[in-house]
């Protein structure tokens, strides 16, 4: 899970410009990162992840002229 978790927040910070209060939002999931105990998600970090992925739902998707 740790792995996913870091995984997914790379994907948001790559497109960091996109999303505002992205830190703010990521916050409780970037506290999951880096530590080497069991990692106990809670529901803290379960609303961090479903309003991120609400953002990114809404968002305009980008492409190539």
């Amino acid at each position: 899970m740790q792995k996913d978790n870091c995984c997914f927040i790379g994907i948001v910070n790559f497109y960091r410009g996109l999303y505002s209060k992205r830190a703010k939002t990521l916050a409780p999931l970037m506290d999951l990162c880096g530590q080497k105990k069991k990692i106990k998600w809670e529901d803290t970090q379960e609303k961090a992840f479903q309003a991120m992925k609400n953002i990114i739902a809404q968002g305009t998707v980008l492409t190539y002229p």
